[in-house]
């Protein structure tokens, strides 16, 4: 008989999900002198969860099953964690995304690639010592909401830092493994 799985744990206090806490200790606590919240759940509850609409368009989620599908996965594969200012004092959010048996290179070649196929700027920078992929979802661009995010790969996790404030995008850089 198969051990009993752990249930997905729920903060009460802020309603948010921690079903990967391993994978949240990756991520910064801290940018901008402003705490970040963190928290983990399935890459299909994330998808599930985003409201979108005319004025808040979420392109990345149009992106999510393509990618998953290349590597033969699902998005019930794969898991998601963030780190967000849920005061707004900071417009930031910075995701790490873990597919088991996945290499994060791997990954992120192919998030890249299914956001060029839908139309999204992509452009390869080196900051400092580390290789980024910046990509623009032009939707938000043009609604001039949070739009530029830089694409990073370490180990078997893919990392997406979403600012549009220079500053932010690199101490989160810095900032990750």
């Amino acid at each position: 008989m198969a051990a009993p799985t752990a249930e997905p744990t729920q903060d009460i206090s802020a309603g948010l999900h921690h079903s990967d806490t391993q994978l949240e200790t990756l991520l910064p606590g801290t940018i901008g002198g402003i705490a970040l919240e963190k928290l983990s759940m399935p890459l299909s509850t994330y998808m599930a969860s985003l409201a979108c609409s005319a004025s808040n368009p979420c392109g990345d989620k149009a992106l999510y099953t393509p990618w998953m599908v290349g590597f033969g996965k699902t998005p019930d594969d794969a898991t998601l964690a963030a780190a967000t200012d849920l005061t707004n004092t900071e417009t930031i959010a910075i995701e790490a995304f873990k597919v088991p048996g996945t290499d994060g290179t791997k990954l992120s070649s192919a998030f890249v690639a299914e956001a060029q196929k839908a139309g999204w700027p992509v452009s390869p920078k080196k900051v400092g010592d580390r290789y980024v992929q910046e990509l623009i979802d032009p939707a938000r661009q043009n609604l001039d909401l949070l739009s530029i995010g830089w694409v990073y790969a370490k180990s078997d996790v893919m990392y997406i830092i979403i600012t549009d404030d220079p500053a932010l995008r690199l101490e989160a850089l810095i900032k990750l493994p």
